[in-house]
Formats: C-alpha cells, structure tokens, sequence
C-alpha cells in the first residue's frame, strides 16, 4: 500500500469520529445537558488530537485501542459465562446435565486460552508486563464468582489485595500515559515555536498541510459520506425520482456540518482545477508559452467561494428543503466564477494571437468560438433569473464577465489592427488605457451599485458574520480597486508631466546623432532629450517611465516632479 493511501486510510476514522462529535444532538443527555456539552467538547479534542499525530503514533493508537477492546470483549465473555455457570451449579441440585457441559464448557475454555494468549501477544508488542499482571489480579475474581459464598459474606483478605493490585496498576498505568501525552504536547509545543521562528508560519501551516493530506482526507471522506446518503435516498424513496434530483438530493444532505462543508471545498477544487487545467492544456500553443503564476485560476476561488457563502446563508442548519434551494442559488453563483476563470485562463492566449504572425486564421476561430460560447454562457446565466425576485446580486457577476469578453474582444480587434498597420501606432497605447480603464470603471460601478442596494435593505436581518463579510467586500471589492485605479492615474499623468517637461530634439540634432532608439532599435525620426543627453522615441520614453524614473542608458534619474 502506498504511504499516502496509508496515511489518508489512518486518519479518515478520526475525521469520521470528529464529524460525529461535531452533529452530536447535546439533547438527548436530557438532565446532564452540561456534561454532554463536555463529553462532545473532549470527543472533539481527542479527535483532533489523533488526527494530528505522526504515522508511528496513530500505529500506537491503533494497537491500543484494539487491545482494549479485545480485552473488554473478552472480559465480558467471561464474565458472563462464569456468572451463567456459577449460577447454574447453585440452582440445580444435580449439577450440569452432560449436554450442558458440551455446551458451556468450550466458551469458558476457550475465551480463557484467547484472553491469555491475547494478553501475552500485547504484552510482548506493547514492552510491558503491566497487562500479565494486571490478568493474574482478576483472576480471583472469576473464582470468587465460581465459590458457593454466602450472601453478606465478607470479601476475604486475599480478594481485597488482588482488587488493589489491580487498580493500583490501572491508577499507575492512567499516570503514564498521561505523563507520556503532557510530555509529547510540551515538547511539540517547543519544536513548533523552534519552527515557527526559522521559517515562519506560512512554511510551518504548509508542512503540516502535506504530512497530514488534509486535502485527500477530506476529499475520502466527503466522498464516503455522499455515497452513503445516495444509497440511503435511493433505498428509501417511495416515489420515483430522477437521477439528476437524486444527486442533487444527496448532495444537499452532505452538507450537514461545518467540517462536511469544508470537505465539499475540496471536491469543488479538485473539479474545477480538472477543468481549467484541461483548458490550458487545449488552448496552450509552443509558439504562446502559458504563464504559470499563483494569480493563475486554479479552483480556489470557487472552493473559497462555496465556503463563505455557505457560511454566509446558513446551509447547514437550514432545513432539507430550503438547503436544496440555497445550494441551487450557491452552485448558481459557482458556476459564474467558473465561467470567468476559464475566460481569465483564455485571455492570454487570445491578446497574444491578435499580435501573432504566425498564427493561423484556424487558431484564430477556435480560441473565438470558445471566447462566444463563455459570451453566451454568461448572457444565458444573467438572463436566467430574470424573474427571481432578487435577481440582482446573482446577475452582477455574469455582467461582470460579459463586461470582460466585450473588453478583450475590442483589445484583441486593436491588437490585430495593429499588427496588419505599418509602422507605429503611438495612439495604441491610450486606446488600450482606455477600454481597460472603462471596463473597470464598469465593474467598479456594478459591485458599488450591488453593495449600496444590499446596504438600502431594511427588511434583511444582519448577523455579526454577514457584517464581517460586508466589511471585506467593501475593502476587497471597493476600496482596493479605488485606491489602484486612482493610483493608476495619477502615474499616468506624472508621466505626461515629465514628457512633457523634456524637450524634442531637433531634425539637425537627429540628423547628426545618427543612430537609432536604444529602447526599440528603431531608426529616430523624432525623439525626446534627457537631461543627460540621450534621445529616445517619445512612445518608448513613455512606456520607460511607466515602469522606472530612470534613463535606460546611464540609469540618471530623469525628472523629479
């Protein structure tokens, strides 16, 4: 078995045993509502803890466990069958009859021989003799059961000094252990802090992120638990249903806690990276080198976007109707931003075409037909809840997108302009300032519009979380995007300043230099001076300073303004 699969294999029970704590109805404890809150609180905590641990100590936890309900079966077994045969040697006058000593005799026998063999096999696997002991010491007390004692009888001296034995190595085994697990947090605890401060916390929360395959973990388990349901739907249904419902049906009742909704993240990830990255690999060309950047879509924005919106209405406590229908809404919204990672993978590909030589006019239809087919795709889902009552916040995101392709098909229309025109084309440069600059004046002005909408609505009821929520979309979506487009200009106009500031050189100047851009390697037909002498073209001069204030040739800073 591979470690992964061993690794995901030995932790998914304490992810199934935490999902169980976490769903636990603290109700049913009636009068003891307290210790039931603290019985879940110490399943959740123990959970955790188990979840958390390296492969050599789950082994251990392992071996534990099944020794101790190896042990408690086969205690049980005795102990019932000595009590039913100590009994039965009271009651009846004659004893046991022939058949009932074939009948009770091998179960006595043999849980016996099991129950020795059983502890001597652990004892030699655990490194200790505590569980020999610790039969030997009980061993009386299946005697005892089995002797003709009479009621109100004192326990004999020897009986009370194997009872102590017996718990004095229980008490003394609790305290070991507990000392063994104080000792393990603590020095976890130091090789934790020693991490955090040599590598930081990113490097740390990484780490642990791969030694543990949470992803994987919880990616089994929801997938476990769907499956589950869709059996459960399917035999229980007393009525036909389609298949399409039936999923969807079971989907909904897999959503029922905190932790079954963040496993559900993971499986929106992993199908959305299994789309896009089959997108890129179908539109990547050898002559259009695919950028691989963290800004890349990948499938994390719609797995984050599934959690806080799901957090954000509530699903989990809702019940299984309305569940079905915040899903519909949520999958809804999903599958916008799915539409509009596909786009942003595509964009590259359809801007560096446009400027391409190369390229035939076949590359050219197939990157457009799938650039049309998200056009439509996004009209068709804006258009879609047209008779929702609040239809507004689910169309903002496919007018956003549409607002996007119709951006870069107009930039793309440019681009191809101008790799047919001769020559330069220095308006090219503002045209495109413009169309990018108005489509996200665009898209400041919806999500502004949605925000102060949502805002105007009395009759919602606003929770803390929903507050927050609002607070990170007003600085993500409002106050970001401000800052950068007003920054943006002002460094537009900063640099016309200083173009303007410089002087052109004149035809006898340009003449007599004889030489070409040092920027582009064109030759100067008209240039700009710098301070320190150097003539460059007026539209290379000006992208320069969109990126730096210094001359490229003697890196003299420019102008100061």
């Amino acid at each position: 078995m591979p470690a992964k699969d061993l690794e995901v294999g030995s932790r998914l029970p304490f992810v199934i045993l935490l999902e169980l704590f976490l769903t636990l109805e603290t109700e049913i404890f009636d009068h003891w509502f307290c210790y039931g809150r603290l019985f879940q609180l110490a399943g959740i905590i123990i959970s955790l803890w188990c979840f958390l641990l390296h492969q050599e100590q789950l082994t251990a936890v392992y071996h534990y466990s099944l020794f101790a309900i190896d042990m408690t079966i086969i205690l049980y077994l005795n102990l019932y069958n000595t009590i039913d045969f100590g009994g039965s040697l009271v009651t009846r006058n004659n004893g046991l009859s022939f058949w009932d000593i074939f009948i009770v005799f091998p179960i006595v026998v043999g849980a016996w021989v099991f129950y020795i063999a059983s502890v001597i096999l652990y004892s030699r696997g655990l490194h200790t003799k505590k569980p020999i002991a610790f039969a030997f010491s009980t061993a009386p007390v299946f005697v005892h059961r089995i002797c003709f004692a009479k009621t109100g009888e004192n326990p004999p001296i020897w009986l009370c000094l194997f009872v102590f034995i017996s718990a004095y190595l229980a008490l003394h085994a609790l305290y070991t252990t507990m000392k063994s697990i104080l000792r393990y947090l603590w020095s976890s605890f130091n090789v934790a802090k020693w991490l955090c401060r040599m590598y930081g916390w990113t490097v740390l929360f990484v780490f642990h992120w791969r030694r543990l395959y949470i992803a994987d973990t919880l990616t089994v388990f929801w997938t476990m638990v769907f499956a589950i349901n869709l059996i459960i739907q399917h035999v229980c249904s007393m009525q036909p249903i389609s298949m399409s419902a039936l999923v969807f049906s079971s989907v909904a009742h897999s959503c029922t806690s905190l932790l079954t909704m963040l496993s559900m993240c993971f499986i929106i990830y992993k199908i959305c990276n299994f789309i896009l990255t089959h997108v890129k690999n179908f539109y990547h060309d050898d002559h259009i080198p695919m950028e691989e950047s963290n800004s890349s879509p990948s499938g994390v924005r719609e797995a984050c976007g599934f959690f806080f919106l799901a957090l954000y209405t509530g699903v989990a406590s809702c019940e299984p109707s309305r569940k079905m229908y915040l899903l519909e809404l949520i999958f809804y919204l999903l599958l916008a931003a799915l539409i509009r990672s596909m786009f942003e993978v595509v964009e590259p590909v359809l801007l560096a075409l446009s400027s391409l030589q190369t390229a035939g006019i076949r590359k050219h239809l197939r990157v457009l037909g799938f650039i049309f087919f998200l056009l439509v795709s996004a009209f068709y889902l804006a258009f879609s809840v047209y008779e929702m009552k609040d239809r507004i916040p689910f169309m903002t995101p496919n007018i956003i997108t549409i607002a996007q392709i119709v951006a870069a098909l107009v930039l793309y229309s440019l681009y191809c302009y101008d790799a047919q025109h001769d020559g330069v084309w220095e308006e090219l440069d503002d045209y495109v300032y413009y169309v990018n600059g108005g489509c996200r004046v665009f898209e400041f002005g919806v999500i502004a519009a949605v925000l102060c909408y949502r805002l105007c609505d009395f009759t919602l009821e606003w929770t803390l979380f929903q507050i927050a929520m609002a607070l990170l979309h007003i600085y993500v979506n409002i106050w970001q995007p401000a800052r950068e487009g007003w920054q943006s200009l002002r460094k537009r106009h900063q640099v016309y300043q200083k173009l303007n500031a410089l002087p052109e050189a004149s035809q006898d100047e340009i003449e007599s230099l004889e030489d070409v851009c040092p920027i582009c390697l064109e030759e100067l037909k008209s240039a700009r001076v710098t301070p320190c002498r150097h003539f460059f073209h007026n539209l290379c001069l000006r992208k320069w300073l969109k990126v730096q204030n210094k001359c490229p040739m003697c890196h003299a800073n420019i102008l100061a303004l």
